[in-house]
């Protein structure tokens, strides 16, 4: 059986059809080295991961590499693979994981961690390193979890610490050729251990004392006692993927992603991204723009992220966006900074970012009171944080997210309640001010992690976290306009486990894959209960570290010291502030051990640059002539399970790369004037889809349509284009019906078959089960039937159905095949689209486009 068989019976089969926008494929028998590149969680997710764009990049940038990709199955998905006997494959060449060179895991949550080993016995790889053979791919894992990797070690070949771009392509290399060459695993992991960052599991032998605790890591055949992080020291030196995979389905950060700062300076204790990313390095502005420019060209996004830890730290902010919005405002692309620290809000940044899509201002306190804050060393006053409010409104926000932690070492009652002081004032500071603010406050439980001072605290536990959250609630309910999210304390409780946690966990998530219990991440597949019932010893993990303990990640060297991270622990007892290392005072250091003799801070200049005083590109002068043009596509293949919004989202940024000059929409959130006809089923192949473009004059049609054919992605074919007549009503104004073909097959009896289709046409009515915006009703579709006959083809028999639109009634192409033929997955095409022509009646789509153009 063929995947794409599989996917009429799954939801957002756009997850698995791999074709998108940019992806890569070559010839694997040029390729000296080929990975996959595998992302333990869903596919909207996984696409919105930067990290994941970055080392896709990183290997298919090497002429002789191969990088493709692979994501969690849902659990639908799940349950075809494995009643139907397919193996897990890439998307880019339907490659089982077995058969490549290097299986590379991003280990972005902990929670992710029974993925992991899901995928790989889907893939028909063993789950421990030391069950595989010479035929078996290398199993590594990166990414912020690598920071300690002990609970999935016996899973993993290989784990690589810091950052990619030093050591991917030579990685990859170095295990395609050795298998090549048709060396040993043992030789081949010998070798990785000469590449800066890689660390091999199984060769550290764990001592454990009486007590449960680690008494020694004992490296043996050559492995060093520490493994130290590979760390790039130029940012500008890697520049971002030109041409980033653009995804089909909605990722759930769907936009162009730009990194322009790596690492922060700030010092939060509790920040682990903040602590194993030191030191910071910016990228410099003419190449944070260069990049915007190519991958925009590239991708068609109509939004870009300047993705930082503290995006207001860079000092060349205001100028970065300054020359974005020059450049790119008049086409309605916008930006976001999704990490703006609070105190970095000026009042000129945020006279210009008031052009962002404003979905709402985050800001984070982390902490109520001014003397927790000061324990976590985030010095930030309720007068930053109300300023902040202000000039976010007064800058056209209307929403603000405040965000909070419960579970912080030393935390008390009153620092609780004042989370709810701060919240207030801060409401009534907005009020006062005459803006009518809504308020959505965040609060999450305080997960302790690995290289960072708190790695030695204790987590909170499940009943004191559910407990103060009650508390919290009631009293935030109170407030007018706030409205509060809480996370459950049982995933991170869960979280906790395993950031904390050691090699004899591997037991507990083995269980809980083969059980089944997956995608943790996601609330509505979360169980408490299975998780309590795989882990023992859950206080051992939970509890506070002694000082002087063997914590079981202190062989990996991730920046910081050890004295380093003891010392800032001591101070955030003791409510002390530590200075952010970018400041000019010469005593900032606190000498942290991330920086070497090669490795220091690279802080670009600033620039001297007013700031904007209006909108940069937000309106025109005047209107633009404007006219529309009609288009008509073909949608096949593994286009066809493409979602309606995911074709129209397809086509948005197929006309942006082509450079057609588009009309938008006014207001905050423009999108481009398209008029689109009928959505066709998912799993239905369209060779008519219809859309009514809006353009400024002037433009050569040739032209624009010799582009975009260029840019339509597999599957989507430009059949037609042209100009329409002002006079001419929209697509739905005069459609008259749809006309499907239905494949019943070399072996259909065609009296049977026609006799069926009576039956059906004769009934007065046809009551169909729908599920209608999450209840279930029952609608009569029969009015929606114009006719159904039996026609010969050259692959036998076909139904022909033609159907109007009726409001909320309109029968679907798969029903009619069930109903009438028994067909449970049938092979639908939309053929036409007929039109009404005054009271002539109608006239194919096919016959209206051949008529106009002549």
């Amino acid at each position: 059986m063929k995947l794409m068989e599989l996917l009429h019976d799954v939801r957002r089969p756009g997850r698995y059809i791999g074709g998108e926008v940019n992806a890569v494929r070559k010839d694997p028998a040029r390729s000296v080295g080929r990975m996959v590149l595998a992302y333990p969680d869903l596919y909207e997710l996984g696409m919105s991961y930067l990290g994941l764009q970055v080392l896709y990049w990183l290997v298919n940038d090497q002429p002789d590499l191969w990088a493709e990709r692979v994501f969690t199955p849902d659990k639908d998905m799940e349950r075809q693979l494995r009643s139907s006997g397919l193996p897990l494959t890439s998307l880019e060449s339907r490659t089982p994981l077995n058969e490549f060179d290097v299986v590379g895991f991003t280990l972005q949550h902990e929670l992710t961690y029974p993925d992991v080993l899901a995928m790989l016995q889907m893939g028909r790889i063993p789950y421990r390193a030391s069950e595989r053979t010479e035929a078996h791919p290398i199993v590594i894992a990166g990414g912020p979890c690598a920071s300690n990797p002990e609970p999935l070690a016996d899973a993993l070949d290989a784990v690589h610490l810091g950052d990619a771009e030093p050591a991917l392509a030579r990685i990859v290399r170095t295990v395609g050729r050795a298998r090549r060459q048709g060396r040993a695993r043992r030789a081949i992991l010998d070798e990785l251990m000469e590449i800066p960052g890689v660390y091999v599991p199984s060769r550290y032998r764990l001592v454990y004392c009486d007590n449960g605790r680690l008494a020694a890591v004992e490296p043996r055949a050559g492995a060093p006692a520490r493994v130290r992080r590979a760390l790039l020291s130029d940012l500008n030196a890697a520049a971002p993927p030109d041409r980033p995979v653009v995804p089909f389905v909605e990722a759930v950060h769907d936009r162009l992603v730009v990194e322009i700062q790596r690492g922060c300076t700030r010092g939060c204790r509790f920040c682990q991204a903040g602590m194993i990313n030191r030191p910071v390095r910016q990228r410099s502005l003419d190449h944070v723009l260069a990049a915007v420019d190519r991958g925009l060209a590239s991708t068609g996004h109509d939004q870009v992220s300047f993705l930082s830890l503290s995006a207001g730290d860079h000092p060349q902010l205001l100028a970065m966006l300054q020359g974005f919005f020059q450049a790119h405002a008049s086409r309605r692309i916008s930006a976001s900074l999704p990490s703006l620290r609070a105190e970095t809000l000026t009042p000129a940044l945020a006279a210009l970012v008031r052009t962002v899509r404003k979905s709402g201002f985050t800001i984070a306190p982390e902490a109520g009171s001014a003397r927790l804050r000061r324990v976590i060393n985030k010095d930030l006053t309720d007068t930053n944080v109300i300023q902040a409010a202000l000039n976010a409104f007064s800058a056209g926000w209307r929403l603000l997210k405040l965000y909070f932690m419960v579970g912080l070492p030393t935390e008390t009652e009153a620092d609780r309640d004042a989370i709810v002081e701060l919240v207030e004032r801060v409401r009534n500071e907005l009020v006062a001010a005459g803006h009518g603010p809504r308020i959505n406050v965040g609060i999450s439980t305080f997960v302790p992690k690995a290289h960072t001072p708190f790695q030695f605290e204790a987590m909170v536990d499940r009943s004191s976290a559910g407990r103060i959250n009650r508390h919290l609630r009631e009293r935030l309910d109170r407030l007018r306009g706030v409205k509060t999210g809480f996370t459950r304390p049982e995933p991170s409780w869960a979280e906790g486990l395993l950031a904390r946690g050691d090699r004899r966990q591997f037991e507990s998530l083995l269980r809980l894959a083969r059980d089944g219990h997956r995608l943790a991440g996601w609330s509505e597949h979360f169980d408490p209960g299975a998780f309590e019932r795989a882990f023992e010893n859950q206080d051992f993990y939970l509890r506070e570290r002694d000082p002087d303990e063997i914590l079981p990640w202190d062989h990996l060297d991730l920046g910081p010291s050890r004295e380093f991270l003891l010392a800032e622990r001591e101070r955030a007892h003791a409510e002390r502030v530590s200075a952010d290392c970018a400041s000019s005072d010469s005593q900032a250091c606190a000498d942290c051990g991330a920086c070497t003799q090669e490795i220091a801070p690279v802080l670009a200049a600033a620039v001297d640059r007013a700031g904007p005083t209006g909108l940069p590109g937000a309106t025109e002068e005047s209107p633009p002539a404007s006219g529309r043009v009609r288009l008509r596509l073909a949608k096949q293949g593994a286009a066809a399970h493409l979602s309606h919004l995911e074709f129209t989202t397809a086509v948005f940024r197929a006309l942006r790369r082509a450079g057609w000059p588009l009309v938008h929409t006014a207001g905050f959130h423009p999108k481009p004037r398209v008029s689109f006809g009928p959505a066709c089923p998912v799993g239905v192949e369209s060779l008519t889809e219809m859309l009514d473009v809006s353009l400024r004059r002037p433009w050569d049609l040739d032209r624009l349509l010799e582009c975009l054919r260029a840019e339509l992605t597999d599957g989507l074919t430009l059949v037609s284009g042209r100009e329409l007549d002002p006079a001419q009503p929209g697509i739905m104004a005069g459609l008259a019906s749809m006309r499907y073909r239905i494949r019943l097959g070399l072996d259909a009896d065609r009296s049977v078959a026609e006799q069926a289709c009576q039956r059906l046409l004769a009934r007065a009515s046809w009551p169909v089960a729908r599920k209608v915006k999450g209840r279930n009703k029952t609608v009569d579709v029969r009015p929606s039937l114009l006719s159904l006959r039996i026609e010969d083809g050259p692959e036998g028999l076909t139904a022909v159905l033609e159907l109007t639109r009726t409001a909320g009634s309109t029968a679907r192409p798969a029903e009619v095949a069930k109903e009438v033929f028994g067909i449970e997955s049938a092979r639908v095409v939309r053929e036409e689209l007929l039109f009404l022509r005054g009271p002539e009646g109608r006239t194919h789509a096919i016959e209206e486009n051949r008529e106009a153009q002549s």
